[in-house]
């Protein structure tokens, strides 16, 4: 019952940040002629310029994010909190838990961010936007966010189960808000691209990405991309980063005891 109520909550604060956004960039759209509807959700979902002057508006555009993760900070610590003597005998192992709760979260990560999709299409299309974007475009948002968000809440979760889901996720804020920072210290040093890959923050801002798929009008309108920072393979980082902590806990929860996981925060 606790966990269908997160989750409901976390649906909630979502879509309610979701859709404040929405309508405050809306203006912005109106104004961008024949690009207008392309414009728009990139605004919403591509990034932000990385300089000086925009780390507090790049905070405020990651704020729906920040707190997504949040809410499902204790997504694995609740079952070995409250309900690990039911649990873990029906499942049959600690390990097919694991499977089962990765593969929950990534799926309501992913039919969430449907769903703001779905929103923001239905708010373009009051708006008077005609959506003539590629495909791929729309994919690159789509992949950027859900991987990206997906990476650092698994991460979260894994730390929740040492340290507690408030610290881990403290940890997480941190990690996010470091990651931003050092991006608009350094943001168009060729230097840095390869570190910018290594970064499941920096996934989620697509238009920093060289290969991000926009028209010249679109680049023009808006900045440069990081030189030689790719898309596809800041995905496929993350990708190998997911596996690697996957494989990591998949190792380390059936040897280790329940109570060994169940400090105090």
């Amino acid at each position: 019952m606790k966990r269908k109520k997160v989750q409901k909550n976390g649906l909630l604060c979502f879509a309610s940040l979701a859709l404040f956004l929405l309508f405050l960039i809306g203006n912005l759209g109106a104004g961008a002629g024949s690009q207008g509807a392309t414009d728009y959700l990139l605004t919403l979902y591509g990034g932000r310029r990385a300089d000086h002057f925009s780390l507090m508006l790049i905070m405020i555009f990651q704020t729906p994010w920040m707190l997504f993760l949040y809410v499902y900070a204790s997504y694995f610590r609740k079952d070995f909190e409250q309900n690990y003597v039911y649990v873990f005998p029906r499942m049959g192992s600690k390990r097919h838990w694991l499977w089962q709760k990765t593969v929950s979260l990534f799926l309501q990560m992913s039919v969430s961010w449907l769903l703001l999709l779905a929103v923001s299409y239905a708010v373009g299309r009051a708006a008077g936007f005609a959506f003539h974007g590629s495909g791929m475009q729309y994919l690159q948002l789509y992949l950027g966010n859900v991987v990206g968000l997906f990476v650092l809440s698994f991460s979260q979760n894994l730390l929740s189960l040492w340290f507690g889901s408030t610290r881990s996720f403290l940890v997480e804020l941190i990690f996010y808000i470091v990651c931003l920072i050092f991006a608009c210290e350094n943001y168009q040093n060729t230097v840095f691209a390869g570190v910018f890959s290594l970064l499941p923050p920096v996934l989620q801002q697509v238009l920093w990405h060289a290969d991000a798929v926009v028209s010249p009008q679109t680049r023009a309108a808006y900045y440069p991309a990081v030189p030689g920072l790719s898309f596809w393979g800041n995905l496929l980082v993350c990708v190998l980063w997911f596996a690697a902590m996957y494989v990591f806990l998949y190792v380390t929860i059936e040897r280790k005891d329940v109570m060994d996981f169940l400090k105090e925060e």
